[in-house]
């Protein structure tokens, strides 16, 4: 039988044979004097055990006294293999690495020179552009719509003139009439280009002071964060400034600026925490929104693009700057309402700007990417591109700021500048001003710009579903805006222009 005491950790086994007639007589004069010491004796074995009155010779059993558990102690570092050196390191460059990797079952990736770059702000900016301006009609194809260019070749016929397409092979048979009325284009020199315009189109260039500048600044408890922008010496302590304070003197610096240089046009402001205030020009009581209407798209929507055109900043400058000074930081970041409003309120007007100055993530209303509780909706980024569209659709420009150092998920809040034009920028409390001055200055050139890119035969654009013809959104273009297309030959065509040079060579 086996008893466990656990508390002392003692245990107890018993002998599976039995002593009997035991008598105390029995035992000799040197076990008495053993039997009556209360001390502690050590059996054969090595092992203790504590004597007590009733103890005999013949108790077998055994007291374990638990051993102390061993340290933990990390395993040893393998020896490190220190290879003197000899000599110096040697200042050659590393070795190449083995080529052929194609027999290794790898694939090397090629670099692709089939691409074009197209420059839209020179396109469409009609003063800078070197194009021959034409107000005639162009010629087009009947199945793709090209237009014929100086590279096209027809036939003129004694009543027709046809002209076998260049992209499509289409051949089009136009009346002699059609070149006597002046509708056939310039015969332009090769390496010119026909720039036509239409002259009914007059009414859709706009004034730039018509435009609107939408400043949406963020004034979250965040905002408050410091930063050092002098440091301190022997005689004075260093200087710090907040986030928001460093936003306020640009802001500023920038309609100071507006004031000298554009004086007629027009600026709002509009703040955010967990609260979305609409200052306008700063000249009429500021329109509050909160609680359920920060999750209302149609309600913002129609509030922004109500709200009453502010005047220009010749006017309004000094009302605008003592609201900016008055801004104190507190609260949460709802971005997306305050940003959906801004640009609804720029909508009003085409080629308008919205300049976002945020440091954190959206975390209550439309747009929130941080989810602060269990009661919140659930986040989601489809609202900033839901948002872009829109706001590409009217015309506006919108521009994201953020501080460096902070994850305000510009993956999401980036489609913004992305889809309309506008710049991304991570900025400082020293640079924010500047930024803000280069976003204002990229003026709209046009909005709604498409641009669509026709292949020849023998070429296609991979990734299209139509690989002859290209068509990209363009949206809102400003002077630096350049896009590019990836093309690629058709492989039957590589091998028909291989035997026709493998043919040369030979004679």
């Amino acid at each position: 039988m086996l008893y466990f005491d656990l508390p002392s950790l003692e245990m107890e086994f018993s002998c599976s044979h039995v002593v009997c007639n035991w008598k105390s007589e029995s035992l000799t004069e040197d076990e008495a004097k053993v039997s009556n010491q209360g001390f502690a004796s050590t059996l054969p074995c090595g092992l203790s055990r504590a004597q007590s009155v009733s103890d005999h010779p013949y108790d077998n059993r055994v007291t374990f006294v638990q051993k102390p558990a061993p340290l933990m102690a990390p395993p040893p570092v393998p020896p490190r293999n220190i290879q003197r050196r000899d000599t110096l390191c040697s200042a050659l460059p590393p070795p190449l690495p083995p080529r052929g990797l194609e027999n290794n079952g790898e694939t090397q990736l090629k670099a692709n020179v089939n691409v074009v770059s197209l420059k839209v702000g020179s396109l469409v900016d009609i003063g800078k552009a070197s194009a021959i301006q034409s107000s005639q009609k162009p010629v087009r194809c009947g199945k793709c719509n090209a237009i014929m260019s100086s590279a096209s070749s027809p036939e003129t016929h004694q009543k027709t003139i046809i002209w076998s397409c260049e992209f499509c092979g289409k051949e089009n048979v136009y009346p002699q009439t059609t070149l006597k009325g002046g509708r056939f284009p310039l015969r332009n020199p090769p390496g010119r280009d026909i720039l036509y315009l239409d002259e009914d189109e007059d009414t859709d260039y706009e004034n730039l002071d018509d435009m609107l500048i939408v400043l949406c600044v963020d004034i979250s408890g965040s905002m408050s964060v410091t930063s050092e922008i002098s440091p301190g010496n022997s005689t004075r302590s260093p200087t710090y400034v907040s986030r928001l304070q460093g936003v306020q003197e640009a802001l500023q610096m920038v309609l100071t600026s507006l004031q000298k240089t554009s004086p007629h046009r027009r600026v709002a402001l509009v703040t955010f925490n967990n609260e979305v205030t609409v200052y306008g020009d700063g000249t009429k009581v500021p329109l509050t929104l909160r609680d359920w209407a920060l999750l209302d798209y149609d309600y913002l929507k129609k509030e922004g693009g109500n709200y009453s055109t502010p005047h220009c900043i010749a006017e309004t400058i000094q009302p605008l700057t003592q609201k900016i000074k008055e801004l104190r930081e507190h609260g949460a970041t709802a971005l997306g309402p305050a940003a959906l409003i801004s640009v609804a309120m720029a909508s009003q007007f085409t080629g308008s700007k919205v300049i976002i100055c945020t440091d954190g993530q959206a975390n209550i209303g439309l747009g929130q990417l941080d989810q602060e509780s269990s009661h919140c909706p659930t986040p989601s980024p489809y609202f900033y591109n839901q948002l872009a569209h829109y706001a590409a659709e009217k015309g506006v420009i919108v521009s994201v700021m953020t501080f460096e150092g902070e994850d305000c998920r510009l993956a999401e809040v980036g489609r913004l500048a992305d889809h309309t034009g506008g710049r991304i920028n991570i900025v400082n409390i020293g640079t924010v001003a500047t930024e803000i001055q280069s976003a204002i200055a990229d003026n709209v050139l046009a909005t709604s710009v498409m641009a669509t890119l026709l292949a020849p035969d023998g070429m296609y654009f991979p990734y299209e579903e139509d690989n002859h013809r290209l068509v990209r959104e363009i949206g809102n273009v400003t002077d630096g805006v350049e896009i590019t297309f990836q093309f690629a030959v058709r492989p039957e065509k590589v091998e028909s222009k291989h035997k026709i040079y493998s043919a040369i060579k030979r004679k």
